[in-house]
């Protein structure tokens, strides 16, 4: 089986596939024909620290795995932060139902008041630098 490489898309292609990629538009134009062994070498797990990128002859290396971007950073602590919120949301929620009903106990309360400062911390975090509250105990 013969074997291509692009390093536009960094990705491995089927000899034997081509013409299906040509018709459906996927065929890169800079697929360069490369051997068994490089393939099964890049598609193996990298290094630790590692990923698959084009050297600067075009073919696949092993490179240092680019640092998030600050947005990238700030976009996964805000999905991380609305998952927390919504946890203390939950264990909120209940609570002060019991509190609403006058059927909470002390521990109830105690837990509600700790989860609700929690959150309150979690609204405040800085997302670009994010020191996270510790999660209140549970029983």
């Amino acid at each position: 089986m013969i074997y291509f490489y692009s390093k536009t898309t960094n990705a491995f292609y089927f000899g034997d596939s081509k013409e299906s990629y040509i018709l459906s538009g996927t065929w890169p134009d800079d697929a360069e024909e490369i051997s068994l062994e490089v393939v099964q070498e890049f598609i193996s797990t990298p290094p630790s620290g590692k990923c698959r990128q084009p050297d600067e002859n075009g073919m696949p290396s092993w490179g240092d795995i680019p640092r998030p971007s600050d947005e990238q950073i700030t976009d996964s602590n805000i999905i991380t932060r609305n998952s927390l919120v919504s946890r203390a949301n939950t264990e909120i929620a209940w609570r002060q139902d019991a509190v609403d009903r006058e059927e909470a106990t002390e521990a109830d309360v105690t837990d509600l008041t700790a989860w609700k400062k929690y959150r309150i911390q979690l609204m405040r975090i800085d997302l670009s630098n994010p020191l996270w509250p510790e999660i209140p105990n549970q029983q």
